[in-house]
């Protein structure tokens, strides 16, 4: 069984780690929506990136994003090109209780077609010992757990069988969905609880009560418009309130998260020793540090700040110099991120915005460009351009981290020689260990084709003669996180190095995706900078 999970996050650099790590024991590959964190959370994404786990960054810096917008769009971009059996909608503060992977797709397995399942949330407490510290591996450290649930919580799981992505609708909180306007059906998962740690340390608990109280309202203008998050207002109201809680009230704060009513639980009483099973090691816990929580809401309101100002680097410090230019960033962010090159080339380069964008943010320090004629502009140095036809075959006598071909100024590949050629020419400067981006399709913003000249299939054979073939994973992730038709159709990343058995199945996956048509655009396309994927609405194709 094939498993997409997703989550939202903000400020969790004390527990995002462990999440990840134990998420992917579970998935086949994670979505996270990063909200612009004021903590080391990004920087921990990163470092997991490089380590080749299947987890794809969707930054989303605009504060007070309403959650249920963003995993929609997660799930509505991703679905379609991952095709899993079901999906997991998560939060960073919440982990997977099954004994094994096998275990978890026989409970998945047990939900009826057209009905999505619901789980059970187990609230973990730390200890009065544990209160006053910092927690380096919630799921680890924290053991004890709330003997009953005294609300009736529940999250979804959804499986996919059936449904149409562009239908679903994930509410706040992940606690339920609507397809097509209606609640779906749903049935209880007894064997699949998900154990909750809302409440870690005394920082952490300061830090979220008052930067989500602060979000919801940014993202409803309205303290009246509560909309689940009356737990978030009320511990708000007792942090900023005469008496605020001290660190030692951390446990009782834990045992009574979003309670509604009745009277307050207390430690011991209330909790079991309950552990969870974990199987990962944090290799990160001095990232995590990071600011005290009077620290973190101080940068979090610096950023808010910057970003009303229009001062905040919301969009990329390159953006000035792309005026007229298309840039499509996230797909090649996420590649930079994951891999780190340190040269890149790109054929078909045209005024080189992807180039200066390389450089600019994601640290490339030395980058090329080729094309068959010289631009009127070069946002490089003249030096890094060299005019050569495309469709025919030269060597530039240097090798690069990163190349790639993602769009032409002209149709190349419709003769046998031409397509020969291209493909020669990004093998030829790849090395062996780096990575060739290449655009199999699609259409230009007029639905002129540019590459698209023959079938998938027939492209992926070429790259293959030449030893080069399909990176599944990393190809789905450049897809889900394009916002123009023609590269979220069209992108492949290739590698010298994949297993000739993967490959043939990610061959099979990807030519299954492959349009029968070129999707064209409604309209030529305004020339701009698509710097984050949510922010930019996914055009019909």
């Amino acid at each position: 069984m094939r498993v997409l999970a997703l989550g939202m996050v903000r400020n969790e650099a004390d527990v995002i780690e462990a999440w990840v790590r134990h998420t992917c024991r579970f998935a086949d590959a994670l979505v996270v929506v990063e909200n612009g964190s004021a903590d080391a959370t990004p920087a921990i994404l990163a470092a997991l990136q490089r380590e080749g786990l299947p987890l794809i960054v969707m930054e989303c810096p605009t504060y007070g994003f309403p959650q249920s917008e963003a995993t929609t769009a997660a799930f509505r971009r991703m679905v379609p090109l991952f095709r899993p059996d079901a999906v997991l909608p998560l939060d960073a503060d919440e982990f997977v209780i099954a004994p094994s992977r096998a275990a978890l797709a026989q409970a998945l397995a047990a939900i009826p077609q057209g009905a999505v399942g619901r789980v059970r949330w187990r609230t973990y407490v730390p200890s009065p010992d544990q209160a006053g510290r910092r927690c380096l591996d919630p799921p680890r450290e924290i053991t004890h757990r709330l003997r009953a649930e005294p609300n009736a919580v529940f999250k979804v799981v959804i499986p996919t069988a059936g449904l149409d992505p562009q239908r679903v609708r994930i509410g706040k909180g992940n606690h339920a969905i609507q397809v097509a306007g209606s609640e779906a059906p749903r049935v209880v998962l007894e064997d699949l609880p998900l154990g909750h740690f809302p409440v870690r340390s005394y920082d952490q608990i300061c830090a979220k009560a008052i930067n989500s109280w602060g979000a919801h309202l940014a993202a409803t203008g309205s303290p009246a418009a509560v909309h689940g998050s009356w737990h978030l207002r009320d511990l708000f109201a007792r942090f900023v309130s005469d008496r605020p809680p001290r660190p030692e009230d951390v446990t009782g704060i834990a045992i009574n998260y979003a309670r509604n009513g009745g009277r307050p639980l207390a430690w011991p009483e209330a909790v079991v020793e309950d552990p969870i099973a974990v199987e990962h090691a944090i290799r990160y816990a001095g990232m995590s540090a990071g600011p005290s929580g009077l620290g973190l809401i101080a940068r979090t309101l610096e950023a808010v700040a910057l970003r009303a100002s229009g001062r905040a680097a919301e969009t990329p410090p390159e953006m000035p110099e792309a005026a007229g230019l298309t840039l499509d960033l996230p797909p090649l962010r996420h590649l930079a991120a994951r891999h780190r090159p340190r040269s890149a080339l790109q054929l078909g380069c045209g005024a080189g915005g992807y180039l200066r964008a390389l450089m600019a943010r994601e640290g490339v320090e030395e980058v090329f460009g080729v094309d068959d004629a010289a631009p009127d502009r070069f946002l490089v140095a003249p030096d890094r351009f060299a005019r050569r036809p495309l469709g025919e075959a030269f060597d530039l006598g240097r090798r690069h981290d990163l190349v790639f071909c993602i769009e032409t100024q002209r149709p190349i590949g419709a003769a046998e020689t031409e397509a020969e050629a291209l493909v020669g020419n990004l093998v030829r400067h790849a090395h062996g260990s780096g990575r060739v981006v290449f655009s199999a399709a699609m259409a230009a913003p007029d639905g002129t084709p540019t590459i698209r000249w023959r079938p998938l299939a027939e492209w992926l054979g070429r790259f293959a003669a030449r030893g080069w073939r399909p990176c599944l994973f990393e190809t789905l992730a450049l897809r889900g996180l394009a916002s123009l038709p023609w590269l979220r159709a069209g992108l492949l990343v290739l590698a010298a190095e994949e297993a000739p058995a993967e490959t043939e199945a990610a061959a099979a996956h990807l030519v299954a995706l492959d349009a029968p048509a070129p999707p064209r655009w409604p309209a030529a396309p305004r020339p701009r900078v698509i710097a984050h994927p949510l922010r930019d609405p996914l055009r019909p194709a």
